[in-house]
């Protein structure tokens, strides 16, 4: 049987090590093995790798699964949403979840990542994005047309959650492969 435990720092592993509940734990789970425990090959996550795993299953469950309700496991109650795109942006957690369900219901979007870069609480991803034009948008009916755009969003931490995000998109690619503009 393997068990793995994981902690957010070194210092909160180190901190639960010293509790007397952890040294009662250790002792029953030595009653149940055949031999005595032993520690190898464990890696030690920096904040900014369990950063990047936040956004990738924000992008995963959130947007690609259109499972609103991880959004309020993963971000801050005070989380604001940055888009230039967005007429009343920033948007807080409710507004953000709401344009996220019309992004949905417009354009069934799967997200693709494609590098991410982390330094300390900010978490930068580039990304492709396809989907299908199924529903109304800037007062254009379906088109059935695929589109593909590119993108990149920056992310604030605070205390592992989501605080903030910043999106930069091809706003006027997908206008022109919808033919609302022309190029």
């Amino acid at each position: 049987m393997m068990m793995l435990a994981t902690f957010p720092s070194r210092e909160a592993a180190r901190e639960n090590s010293q509790l007397p509940e952890t040294e009662r734990i250790f002792r029953r789970l030595v009653a149940l093995c055949d031999d005595v425990p032993r520690f190898t090959d464990l890696e030690v996550l920096r904040d900014e790798e369990l950063n990047k795993r936040v956004v990738r299953r924000y992008l995963t469950e959130v947007v690609n699964e259109g499972a609103l309700g991880v959004a309020d496991e993963l971000c801050v109650p005070h989380f604001r949403e940055h888009d230039p795109a967005s007429p009343n942006e920033p948007l807080d957690l409710a507004d953000a979840k709401t344009s996220v369900a019309r992004w949905l219901g417009t354009l069934r979007p799967t997200f693709v990542i494609e590098d991410q870069l982390a330094e300390g609480n900010l978490v930068s991803t580039r990304f492709t994005v396809t989907g299908t034009h199924s529903g109304d948008f800037m007062g254009l009916g379906a088109t059935g047309r695929p589109v593909r755009v590119t993108g990149q969003v920056t992310h604030r931490f605070e205390h592992g959650l989501l605080a903030e995000s910043w999106w930069n998109w091809d706003q006027l690619g997908l206008l022109s492969q919808l033919g609302l503009v022309a190029l």
